[in-house]
């Protein structure tokens, strides 16, 4: 339980050597998580069902290795934040995608960023991000340039998966009215190929791995030189074909949608388990006549519903509105009846897609989540050895602390009773609705 430890190890290890500072928490991670696996290194990755026609498409990679998943396995999408240049202050975060198939943000967006007050020189720029997807071996290119030796690889930008293009908005297709070059179309997908500089690094796991691990992005921003650790990499927007990259600072995907529900909505996936492992017990719904931040400290469900958030440190979560207000004290109702029973808290609902333009989701249709809220239940105690009742009723003095919430955010490491607990508890709350599960996944 002591990983938060050993990445600081690592980390100030790193800090001693020569590696850029904003490459050592990326390191570390991949010292800490990814060496065992064999995935700690610079390689990218792919999908295996479509490494030939990259390798096809691009000599100079035939002999490159990269990192695939076994056939059959579930699509990874590994979601970032993009906060804006090293100098630039705090502003609209933008959601980025990394998967094995495609990087990028299938919504264009046009920010302005500026200069942090305190160290200005003046500097600002607006920067379009977003629109369309491009190759993941080839996200971090710099620009796009005409008349290139052959020798210079393709990079295929796509619009996502040809069936989730089409439940979009019509600005995350703009490739498929342009005429330029050629295009690949498959069964699964309709890319437009264009030539770009080979880049000098390509985007590997262990680069998505740190970029998101970076929850405390922000809060380093904010700092001259924690700032500098903060993952950087270079961003050149492929649907202008016009301007250079930027060097943007990456966070956590949390830092916009920590359940990472939005994505999925997008995409109109119809049915959506989501399993919400926080440390915020459930507001008592009977006293309590608005859910507000303040009673309900949630920003992860709150935005989600229309609530505000506003004031909040941990992300920027304005932009998140899908679902109907009224709904959420339907949820948390839902969740305290449970609870009442001695039961796991769980609630399957299903609500209407409100339209949001910031995230490019359709609105006007249907989606069923079955959530798994932690929270304490009576059942499950009940079936405890009578030294463990003992010890839960010590509370925080404990060994066990505030079971079930524990905050991952603050507290360096976790006990192993805590953590052995913590999984059999949840391990409980799955197989006490195996049925349920079964039934709603149609497995």
């Amino acid at each position: 339980s002591g990983a938060k430890k050993s990445v600081r190890k690592s980390a100030y290890k790193l800090l001693l050597s020569s590696i850029p500072r904003q490459e050592i928490f990326t390191q570390a991670i991949g010292n800490v998580f990814l060496e065992r696996f064999g995935l700690n290194d610079d390689s990218p990755f792919a999908l295996s069902e479509t490494l030939d026609i990259i390798k096809e498409t691009n000599p100079l990679l035939r002999e490159r290795k990269f990192h695939c998943a076994k056939p059959g396995r579930p699509f990874w999408i590994c979601n970032a934040s993009m906060l804006g240049p090293q100098w630039s202050d705090n502003g609209d975060i933008v959601p980025i995608q990394f998967t094995p198939f495609y990087c990028g943000s299938p919504y264009c967006h046009s920010i302005h960023y500026e200069d942090r007050k305190r160290w200005s020189i003046g500097r600002e720029i607006d920067f379009e991000i977003g629109g369309g997807m491009v190759d993941t071996f080839a996200f971090l290119g710099t620009s796009s340039v005409d008349g290139l030796p052959k020798i210079n690889h393709m990079a295929a930008i796509d619009t996502l998966y040809q069936y989730v293009a089409d439940k979009m908005e019509s600005d995350s297709k703009l490739f498929l009215g342009v005429e330029k070059e050629f295009y690949y179309e498959s069964d699964d997908v309709l890319k437009r190929f264009i030539r770009v500089p080979t880049p000098s690094s390509t985007l590997s796991v262990r680069d998505a791995c740190g970029i998101v691990g970076m929850a405390f992005a922000l809060m380093f921003r904010q700092r001259l030189l924690a700032n500098r650790l903060v993952p950087k990499e270079n961003y050149w927007n492929a649907l202008t074909e016009k301007e250079q990259g930027l060097l943007m600072q990456y966070g956590d995907g949390g830092l916009t949608d920590n359940l990472a529900i939005l994505p999925m909505v997008q995409r109109q996936v119809k049915r959506i388990v989501v399993f919400f492992n926080g440390y915020i017990p459930l507001p008592d719904m009977e006293t309590t006549k608005e859910i507000t931040y303040e009673i309900f400290p949630s920003t992860n469900l709150l935005p989600l519903f229309g609530v505000s958030v506003e004031g909040t440190k941990f992300g920027d979560f304005k932009h998140n509105h899908i679902f109907e207000k009224e709904k959420l004290d339907e949820l948390i109702s839902g969740f305290q009846d449970m609870k009442r029973e001695g039961k796991p808290a769980v609630v399957r609902q299903r609500l209407r897609v409100l339209e949001n333009k910031w995230w490019n989701i359709r609105g006007n249709w249907e989606v069923e989540i079955l959530w798994f809220y932690l929270e304490h239940s009576d059942n499950f105690i009940s079936r405890l050895p009578e030294d463990t009742k003992a010890e839960l009723l010590k509370g925080k003095e404990g060994s066990l602390g505030n079971f079930p919430h524990y905050s991952t955010f603050d507290k360096d490491w976790f006990r192993n009773e805590e953590i052995n607990l913590l999984q059999a508890y949840t391990e409980w709350c799955v197989l006490e609705n195996v049925d349920l599960l079964k039934e709603f996944l149609n497995v």
